[in-house]
């Protein structure tokens, strides 16, 4: 999928996209390092676990003065700017996102209460040992790694939103996802913007979204069937609307 979304780009600009690439866990600290040292990386991906780590170092530069701030306006909701925004910078532009809920299973709710850790959880829930836990809208991988069709994934695992406490509370849940950085030092950030576009285009998207189940964060996407019809995917996004 990565080989795709950089092939498009280079076919398009005619630019070359050098990969660098590290184990997903050394993400922030080679960040940090490489940047402070003075390396050139001009585009990286940041989880939002990871985003204030690297956004308090001020190594990032700002999307809103790069591509402007109609162009993110147009094109992102607020809520998901909101998430790499910082002190009116917008450090983080949105990639993938959709917030951590809580998914059931409709077959197996006379299940038993749990105290695990998310990891064990979703393992359980995949063997039917549990009904409720908190995920990401990456469960249904898990769902599939353990034989359940695709298309079959809804009836056994999902989304749903946290009971509230008062009528008319808005259900709360954890924003998780994905942005898009680019670097203070860097000499090619109008190259890294295209390169960026292209990652969120429609085209970039879907493919991304059909083949690896990552929710699109464009209004465009958002406005598309396949999209709009996705069962599983929908209930994420519900729950996203109110993330934080």
């Amino acid at each position: 999928i990565f080989q795709r979304m950089m092939k498009t780009y280079e076919d398009a600009s005619g630019n070359t996209v050098t990969w660098v690439g590290w184990t997903w866990a050394d993400t922030a600290q080679q960040l940090l390092i490489r940047t402070q040292g003075g390396e050139q990386l001009d585009l990286a991906q940041a989880d939002i676990g990871i985003f204030n780590t690297i956004a308090a170092a001020d190594v990032l530069a700002d999307w809103n003065e790069i591509l402007g701030e109609d162009y993110l306006k147009e094109n992102f909701e607020q809520s998901a700017l909101d998430v790499g925004n910082i002190d009116g910078k917008q450090l983080g532009l949105p990639w993938s996102m959709a917030s951590i809920t809580m998914v059931y299973n409709p077959e197996i709710l006379a299940a038993a209460g749990w105290d695990t850790g998310r990891g064990e959880a979703r393992q359980m829930f995949a063997q039917g040992q549990v009904a409720f836990y908190d995920d990401a809208v990456v469960a249904k991988g898990q769902a599939v790694n353990n034989g359940v069709a695709p298309e079959d994934v809804v009836k056994v695992c999902s989304a749903m939103s946290r009971p509230v406490l008062n009528a008319g509370d808005q259900p709360q849940s954890t924003m998780w996802g994905h942005m898009l950085v680019t670097f203070k030092n860097s000499e090619y950030q109008q190259e890294a913007a295209e390169l960026a576009k292209t990652l969120v285009s429609d085209e970039v998207a879907m493919d991304y979204f059909e083949n690896n189940g990552m929710p699109p964060v464009t209004k465009s996407m958002a406005a598309k069937d396949e999209v709009k019809n996705d069962a599983y995917l929908n209930g994420f996004l519900q729950a996203t609307s109110t993330a934080r």
